[in-house]
């Protein structure tokens, strides 16, 4: 799988973070640094290069901080309950290793959409292309008039003309 270039940041949810407040803002800033080594991770969310878990004093001299400091923080975010440690001694972030079994589960099979009756969505609107059928929902009156496609996965028989013709009317 290709590295992502990127990965999500609630700002909302960071400052609203009661555990990740009751740290000290040194504490909070060697976090922030860790979150985007763990993006870099493997697996995704963990503190480690390749497979080999960071400990910190690789940690401490990749952040550009004293080790007493750096081990004094992580005792801080653990205490608090920010960080996680595996059996193996690795720290990894208990957000991002949800948020990635979330994309990895979405990506094998879709979602299970209840507006779909139990029904899996695979998230087609707005792409390219589509990987299934896809039929137009019933729109209010006002929704008409924009003559969007409200589309949504129902089952793998649907040619792609059912598509064009519901589109153009």
């Amino acid at each position: 799988m290709a590295k992502r270039p990127a990965f999500q940041f609630y700002p909302g949810d960071w400052i609203r973070s009661t555990d990740l407040r009751t740290c000290s803002i040194c504490a909070r800033g060697l976090w922030i640094d860790m979150i985007c080594l763990m993006h870099e991770g493997v697996p995704y969310g963990h503190l480690s290069i390749g497979m080999k878990p960071i400990a910190p004093a690789t940690l401490a001299k990749l952040v550009g901080e004293d080790a007493k400091n750096v081990s004094r923080w992580l005792g801080e975010l653990e205490q608090s309950g920010v960080l996680s440690v595996t059996e193996e001694g690795c720290y990894f972030s208990r957000r991002m290793v949800r948020d990635e079994e979330l994309r990895n589960s979405r990506a094998a099979g879709g979602v299970l959409d209840p507006d779909a009756g139990g029904h899996r969505s695979h998230g087609l609107e707005g792409r390219g292309r589509h990987r299934g059928p896809v039929v137009q929902l019933r729109a209010s009156t006002g929704q008409r008039r924009h003559r969007r496609l409200h589309a949504c996965v129902l089952a793998r028989q649907t040619p792609c003309s059912l598509l064009r013709q519901t589109s153009t009317r």
